[in-house]
Formats: structure tokens, sequence, C-alpha cells
């Protein structure tokens, strides 16, 4: 049997133009400069420090104001959003996105706002966490994970 793979999708949400459209305050200037969206190694009823990304979302602002991160999934089954496969779930609150501090996704689908911000004229590396829960279903697990920036 070959290796499950969990996905992450990231989906920037606004207006701008290219691949990675932004919704942009005054003053702050962010964009994604590098994604990675996949867990390759995957192991059920562990917590947040087995499954990891590290470098998952690289997030620049040019601009002269401090960016706010919020982020959210978009995927969902049966009212429950995260990673999703047919039925089977893996609720956002076993998905945890930060840097420094690492805050988990809602599973109800409203946006959670991450403490990390983005400062002025800097990046910020996002590391990307899941805790698969036990007796999960050794599946390939999607989702679709909005971005916005302020």
């Amino acid at each position: 049997m070959g290796k499950k793979r969990l996905i992450t999708i990231i989906a920037i949400i606004g207006m701008g133009f290219c691949i990675f459209p932004q919704i942009v305050a005054a003053g702050q200037n962010t964009v994604i400069t590098s994604s990675l969206t996949n867990f390759s190694a995957n192991k059920a009823g562990t917590d947040f420090t087995d499954n990891f990304i590290i470098d998952s979302l690289v997030l620049t602002n040019t601009g002269d104001a401090d960016a706010t991160v919020s982020v959210n999934f978009t995927s969902s089954y049966d009212g429950v959003f995260g990673l999703v496969n047919g039925t089977y779930v893996i609720s956002a609150s076993n998905y945890a996105l930060g840097s420094t501090v690492w805050n988990t996704l809602n599973d109800d689908g409203t946006t959670a706002v991450l403490t990390d911000k983005v400062p002025a004229g800097s990046n910020t590396h996002y590391e990307a966490r899941v805790r698969i829960p036990p007796g999960q279903p050794a599946l390939d697990y999607i989702g679709i994970i909005e971005v916005l920036f302020s």
C-alpha cells in the first residue's frame, strides 16, 4: 500500500493580478512568495508535532504597515470544514498555521486571525501542522484554505 497524503490547496481570495490576488489595506502590500502544501508523513493518533510542513506558506509584505493574516477552510462535508475525502473529514481544528504561535482553524468555516503578522517591509514563514485523530481512515485528503490580508 502506498503512502497517503494530506494536501492543502492555498486559495487567495480578493482582488489583484497574476497568480496571487490579495485584499490590501492602506499601507500593507502582502503577497505569497512561496507555498508548500503536501504533508509527506502522516501518522494517525498524533499531536501537532508529528505531521508538519516547514515554510508551508511564505508571505512578503513590501508595504509600510504590518499585515494581519486571516485564514479559513472552504472545503467541507456535512457542515464540518477541513481536509476532506468523500464523507471523511480531518476537521479544521486539527490544522494549525503559525510562525511563533500556531493557531488552529475553525471547524465551522469562520475566519481565524493568525497571531503572527507579516511586518512591514519583511516576510513571515508559516509552518503548517496537522493532528490526525485516532482511527481516522488512511486516505488522501485535500482542502482549500482562503488567505486574507488586512
